[in-house]
């Protein structure tokens, strides 16, 4: 390796890109000393050249000065990198590049490069089991999921620049939203729909199914329509009116029990966790009012 040239090379690409050497360091996951080195004269390691070479945007023939070392597109080397993995891994292989990618937003000495999946991703503490996540609180948003051979899902939140309250749901649909949630039999019935292939169905089904009285089913079916949870088909018969549902799928039901589920949870079970964000989460009120967004004045 000529290791003029590749340190050379290193600083000129840092320097396009904007990068100090702390922030290349630790992408590398060495020390702004180290990168300090290399660009006086010294090599990184053979190991460490595609984390550079993918932080300053180029690639690694480029650090060789084999190429003009044009910055390539992230999101073209992200399409190549999803591409390039086995079909039913691709969603798996992206929650892992994120769960890496966190790593990186740690400053050098608290994070490891090599940190792994855990097999699991439950912890028992005191008798309950906690999922166990990762995440950080930056001043440019949240980065939130779990990571684990058995189940991962992650989650990413740049803070918009009206803040993320801006684009909360109004206090009135929230409340009539979980009002509706919190009657017996809804969540059953929520769960026992998404776990179907999607058809209208008939109130009378359901509470067959469900084993509940018709007409308590009916009144859930006309409440989960009333607040956009279902879509409802109107149907003339020689016996009268009557509607039929499914579900209006916008992919959050999910999304939705996996993160209520977290909000909830009694134990904070972080397996990989950095915060350096200051102030509070909300730190712009929704439509320029000044009281805490946390609750309502009375």
């Amino acid at each position: 390796m000529n290791n003029n040239l590749t340190g050379e090379q290193i600083a000129k690409f840092r320097k396009a890109a904007g990068l100090t050497q702390e922030e290349l360091g630790r992408a590398a996951g060495v020390s702004t000393q180290a990168v300090s080195r290399w660009e006086c004269g010294g090599a990184p390691d053979l190991s460490l050249l595609p984390a550079i070479a993918d932080k300053l945007g180029v690639t690694i023939d480029a650090l060789f000065g084999r190429e003009g070392g044009v910055p390539l597109d992230a999101a073209e080397l992200l399409n190549r990198f999803a591409a390039s993995q086995p079909e039913g891994k691709q969603l798996d292989a992206l929650c892992r590049m994120i769960y890496q990618s966190i790593q990186f937003m740690m400053p050098v000495g608290l994070w490891h490069e090599h940190i792994a999946y855990p097999e699991e991703c439950q912890v028992k503490t005191d008798g309950e089991y906690s999922l166990m996540r990762c995440g950080v609180k930056l001043e440019e948003g949240l980065a939130f999921g779990v990571g684990s051979e058995e189940f991962a899902f992650m989650n990413i939140f740049p803070e918009p620049q009206k803040g993320w309250a801006a684009y909360f749901a109004d206090y009135d649909r929230c409340r009539k939203m979980f009002a509706v949630l919190a009657q017996e039999g809804c969540l059953e019935l929520l769960e026992m729909l998404y776990s179907e292939d999607e058809h209208y169905l008939v109130p009378e089904v359901a509470a067959a199914r469900l084993g509940k009285p018709k007409e308590e089913i009916a009144s859930l079916f006309a409440a989960l329509y009333e607040v956009h949870l279902l879509l409802r088909l109107e149907m003339e018969l020689e016996s009268g009116k009557i509607y039929a549902y499914i579900i209006n799928d916008n992919h959050a039901y999910v999304p939705f029990m996996l993160l209520t589920r977290c909000f909830m949870e009694r134990h904070a079970a972080f397996y990989l966790q950095w915060i350096s964000r200051k102030g509070p989460l909300l730190r712009k009120p929704r439509d320029g009012k000044k009281e805490d967004l946390r609750h309502e004045k009375t």
